[in-house]
């Protein structure tokens, strides 16, 4: 309790030969008072605080990225589908000739039959 006595925010100056800094236990009230006193505790969390802003900047970014990734994957989609129907209209297309063909030789045989 001398310590505490002897770093009183009026009496102690701050000077590096305090009883303070001397003791080992990081976590004791001592040392957490000595650190309001010589306002380190601003600087000790300072760093974290810029960590965790990065980390979000970082997190923001990646959500970014993914949201244009899915855009391409639907117009891709897209493309494929577009694909799929001129396929369908070729084939159709296809189709309605090999009708008209077979229609035109059938009525050619009927003719011959006819005369």
């Amino acid at each position: 309790m001398m310590v505490r006595e002897h770093c009183d925010k009026r009496e102690c100056d701050g000077s590096t030969n305090c009883d303070l800094l001397s003791t080992n236990d990081a976590n004791s009230p001592i040392v957490d008072e000595f650190r309001r006193h010589r306002h380190l505790s601003t600087f000790i969390d300072a760093p974290e605080a810029s960590k965790k802003k990065k980390k979000k900047k970082k997190k923001k970014k990646k959500k970014k990225k993914k949201k244009k990734k899915k855009k391409k994957k639907k117009k891709k989609k897209k493309k494929k589908k577009k694909k799929k129907k001129k396929k369908k209209k070729k084939k159709k297309k296809k189709k309605k000739k090999k009708k008209k063909k077979k229609k035109k030789k059938k009525k050619k045989k009927k003719k011959k039959y006819t005369e």
